[in-house]
């Protein structure tokens, strides 16, 4: 855990985060993280978001379009296949799942990777381009002023999850209680909201909860009040 404190007398403070996600050479590992921009030729749907991220021990995930996916990839040089891979099962709208499906056919049919100006291009096994990624994010910025003499309090926490590693900064000022979520294929601001037990954050479609930071869990609640809990744990 890393914890700093500031007072000023005028407070401002910033978070952010930024990932050029572009590939700067042809032997630059496709790790990511990434956002479709086409598949089999076709611009991917405006409003419907299929990403992917490689980590350093090939364990890649990401969201498929409405559901997400894990599965292990194995790159030597420019050959890249997955292996099987495990999806959630959550049902969204018919331009979500038509993409879904899409997405998942041209990952697992992939066979080499190629650095297209700076973009990630996937291509099967009869060299057809089937995926085209670009960067999934951009910087993002902002900054709050506060009362005169307000401390500014963060609190950096790494967490051992279920199924990933999960950063997780705490920002604390006066009124305002945030933990930003860096996950491996998105970055997540979620504010604080009122809990009858422990300390629950919302931001997007997630609910993280802390119990003295050291246990923690993280729901996904676009799949309903019954959506899986996944439990963290910081060292």
């Amino acid at each position: 855990m890393i914890r700093t404190s500031s007072s000023l007398a005028l407070s401002i403070f910033a978070a952010v985060f930024a990932t050029s996600g572009a590939l700067a050479s042809d032997d630059a590992l496709p790790d990511g993280p990434w956002k479709v921009m086409e598949i089999d030729g076709a611009a991917s749907a405006e409003d419907v978001a299929s990403t992917l991220t490689i980590s350093a021990d090939g364990t890649a995930s990401g969201q498929a379009g409405c559901n997400r996916f894990t599965t292990q990839a194995t790159i030597e040089g420019q050959s890249l296949t997955f292996g099987a891979i495990a999806v959630t099962r959550m049902m969204c709208s018919e331009a979500e799942m038509q993409q879904e499906k899409r997405f998942l056919d041209a990952l697992a049919a992939t066979a080499r990777w190629e650095n297209v100006d700076g973009a990630l291009a996937l291509y099967d096994g009869t060299n057809k381009e089937r995926l085209r990624f670009g960067s999934a994010l951009s910087e993002i910025s902002f900054k709050v002023a506060l009362p005169q003499g307000e401390t500014v309090d963060t609190l950096k926490v790494t967490y051992e999850c279920e199924s990933r590693s999960l950063d997780v900064e705490y920002i604390n000022a006066g009124p305002i209680s945030l933990a930003i979520l860096r996950m491996p294929d998105e970055t997540v601001v979620a504010s604080q909201v009122i809990s009858g037990s422990g300390v629950r954050y919302a931001g997007g479609e997630y609910v993280w909860w802390t119990k003295g930071m050291k246990d923690a869990s993280l729901q996904n609640v676009r799949a309903g009040e019954d959506a899986p809990v996944e439990t963290c744990t910081a060292p």
